[in-house]
């Protein structure tokens, strides 16, 4: 019995002085050692595995390979909100995509998978030496919102620019879209793209004012588009934009 204690008694006692030791290792840290780990503790549950952090006072420089711009933001933004941490300062690697034009590709697959994106939008994409820029117009700021965010998290994106306009909201507007895209879809020459998931003729309205965007067949197709828009009523008017494949 008497033994059984001792043993009870050394392990408890073992127990304590390592917690008494632990509270001290951490009340004894200096500020920069107690930032550090706060700021590791992140990274693991973020999983973002090979990224380094040293820490000087308030600043913290962040080091490794991400995917994309996007997901370098991410990691930004989630370091800034640890306790303590005032500044980034980012030494953070992009790996690069094998082309402007096979980073283009990827980047309109996104366009595509967004199920905001309309056949009321129109999206540009413009990349150059990985920085990806999206010009265009949009029904709303969600969708602005949406396509940049999938724009921006492509792997290889190097940095990225919304330069999407954002159309102002307007019932006319509205009314005149559904009616355009209703006319042209069940004209016969039309007939075809109307059961694809996003029709190749995009319709952009602005005070009643339209913008034909995308790609066609033919140069028939073409004008009998605008045609077709022209005689419509409320429409003060139309710019035919279209472009034929080749």
């Amino acid at each position: 019995m008497f033994a059984g204690s001792m043993v009870r008694w050394c392990a408890g006692s073992m127990l304590a002085l390592a917690a008494t030791t632990a509270a001290f290792a951490q009340a004894t840290a200096s500020p920069d050692q107690a930032l550090k780990v706060r700021v590791e503790q992140r990274l693991t549950q973020m999983r973002a595995r090979g990224i380094k952090a040293a820490v000087q006072g308030t600043s913290v420089t962040l080091s490794g390979s991400v995917a994309s711009a996007g997901a370098k933001q991410d990691l930004i933004n989630d370091i800034l909100k640890v306790e303590g941490v005032k500044e980034i300062v980012s030494e953070l690697n992009i790996g690069k995509a094998e082309s402007d034009q096979k980073l283009a590709e990827r980047v309109a697959d996104q366009m595509r998978r967004s199920t905001y994106f309309t056949v009321f939008d129109d999206v540009e994409i413009g990349v150059d030496n990985g920085v990806v820029t999206l010009t265009g117009f949009v029904t709303q700021p969600i969708k602005s919102d949406d396509l940049a965010k999938r724009a921006a998290h492509v792997d290889g994106v190097q940095e990225f620019v919304n330069k999407l306009e954002v159309l102002p909201a307007s019932l006319a507007d509205d009314r005149l879209r559904s009616i355009i895209a209703n006319t042209i879809y069940r004209d016969p020459i039309f007939s075809n793209y109307a059961s694809q998931a996003i029709p190749p003729i995009h319709i952009i309205v602005r005070n009643s004012s339209v913008l034909l965007t995308g790609v066609v067949n033919s140069e028939v197709e073409r004008r009998q588009a605008e045609n077709i828009v022209r005689g419509i009523s409320g429409i003060i008017g139309v710019q035919n934009a279209l472009r034929v494949e080749r």
